[in-house]
């Protein structure tokens, strides 16, 4: 007893999808243990250097900062989107793992703490944009009108509306 991870009732370990290499991958599986990448699928903050458009946009219109450090990207944002399949898809295809979590796969936000900090975000021309097409509802030109619409009587549409995004990230 005490000489392989099984010993101590270990099976499986995580790595970070950027920390990925597949020699200690091997190394894992040679020792019996699963081997799950956490892939970051909405918080790739990088992005926002040479895509400062992709941030979640507040219901003032302007970039949402971020709640306590944490940093989003717009779920809308088509060149984020394709950016983020592409790794998925290599990481998949590059390392022998046992499986893939979607680590912070939600909206803008810091909730990790005793109040969580859940900004309204995501009022970006695109994402209203297809929540009229999505849906038949028609918005004010102005963010601002537009949001309160949304944040009002239409939130369960709106509510709806975005967590069927974020479903469909996971569906592709």
């Amino acid at each position: 007893r005490g000489e392989t991870p099984a010993d101590f009732g270990i099976n499986a370990i995580w790595v970070g999808s950027g920390s990925l290499d597949a020699a200690e991958i091997d190394r894992y599986h040679k020792l019996g243990l699963q081997v799950f990448a956490e892939f970051n699928s909405l918080h790739a903050a990088e992005y926002l250097k040479e895509h400062p458009d992709a941030a979640p946009i507040g219901p003032d219109g302007k970039p949402s900062p971020p709640p306590q450090g944490w940093q989003g990207v717009s779920a809308f944002h088509n060149g984020y989107r394709r950016d983020r399949m592409s790794e998925f898809r290599r990481v998949l295809q590059t390392f022998e793992i046992d499986g893939i979590w979607l680590d912070y796969h939600h909206a803008h936000a810091s909730w990790e703490q005793a109040e969580p900090n859940l900004p309204d975000t995501d009022f970006s021309t695109t994402a209203l944009q297809e929540f009229t097409r999505t849906t038949g509802i028609k918005l004010p030109a102005d963010t601002s009108k537009a949001a309160q619409l949304l944040l009002g009587p239409e939130r369960q549409a709106w509510t709806e509306f975005r967590c069927a995004k974020f479903t469909d990230w996971v569906r592709e």
